[in-house]
């Protein structure tokens, strides 16, 4: 017989705001949507070809909604991205002690949704929507968020059958946040014109190792802004490990220098800033402390 892969894609003209597909293993039971469709890949050039049996047929009517990963001899991992309450894209992380950090027959690649996409990223940077890796050998995932404007989301974790020891957390880069990842929980989360809000630049999963490794990093040099939002100005109190020269640099959603200040060599000192003048909207804040620097978001009312 013919070859083909593990996994097939359904697309389903009801998905998200414009239709989308969603990768799934031969072993789950989906019905394919009136007006959708299917894609299986094949393996070989010789029968590209699949067989239905009669009792493949039914007469029910689509799933209401995306069954839940049920093969338990894989640990895994399920994220699924909705706005506004709608489901948009689902992605799987499976840990299979076989399988390749680069890409291989056990991965589905990510087939482009119009609008916005949810994925994570091979070593090579090709786009995964299942993803097969021995995990316990990796310390971190880069997981992106693809979207054609900014938008409100809410990441949510659906199903966690990873081992305790695994202890992995969700790090959002964009806003310093380690969130663990609890079944049945979810977060939100803004993007925005800033490119590091979307895209492979937005999220990695950790083991917790590791995040305690990076936030000992950040914690060399400690920021805290307040109040947030800010309407006349804002407090900006820091405390460094050591001395350095001290820069606050105040940018504009776009990323542009707005307001630059020089307070000479500090370890901590609280600062204020005066935005009175400044319009409504989202500013970046970094703070240059020596060879350490944070950056923190400011919404001015």
């Amino acid at each position: 017989g013919n070859k083909v892969a593990s996994h097939f894609w359904i697309w389903d003209p009801m998905q998200g705001l414009e239709g989308g597909f969603t990768s799934y293993l031969f072993s789950n039971s989906v019905v394919v949507p009136s007006l959708g469709c299917f894609i299986a890949k094949g393996l070989d050039s010789i029968d590209n070809s699949i067989v239905f049996s009669e009792n493949c047929k039914t007469g029910l009517t689509k799933n209401d909604n995306i069954p839940l990963f049920d093969r338990e001899e894989y640990f895994h991992l399920e994220l699924r991205l909705e706005t506004g309450g709608i489901f948009c894209d689902r992605w799987l992380l499976l840990t299979v002690d076989s399988a390749k950090s680069q890409f291989d027959n056990s991965d589905a690649e990510k087939i482009e949704n119009p609008g916005i996409n949810l994925f994570s990223l091979t070593k090579e940077q090709k786009k995964l929507s299942i993803d097969a890796r021995p995990l316990s050998r990796e310390s971190s995932v880069i997981v992106g968020v693809a979207t054609d404007q900014p938008r409100k989301f809410s990441l949510r974790f659906v199903k966690n059958s990873l081992p305790k020891s695994f202890d992995l957390l969700l790090h959002d880069k964009f806003l310093h946040k380690w969130i663990p990842m609890i079944k049945d929980s979810s977060y939100e989360f803004s993007t925005s014109a800033d490119t590091m809000s979307f895209g492979k630049n937005r999220f990695e999963i950790c083991r917790k190792k590791t995040a305690e490794d990076s936030m000992g990093v950040q914690n060399r040099l400690i920021v805290s802004i307040f109040p947030q939002p800010v309407r006349n100005s804002v407090g900006v109190k820091f405390q460094s490990v050591e001395k350095g020269n001290t820069t606050v640099v105040l940018m504009d959603f776009w990323g542009r220098i707005i307001r630059k200040y020089s307070f000479g060599i500090l370890q901590s000192k609280t600062i204020g800033i005066s935005m009175e003048d400044l319009p409504s909207g989202l500013y970046s804040l970094k703070l240059i402390c020596g060879t350490e620097e944070r950056t923190e978001k400011i919404m001015k009312l």
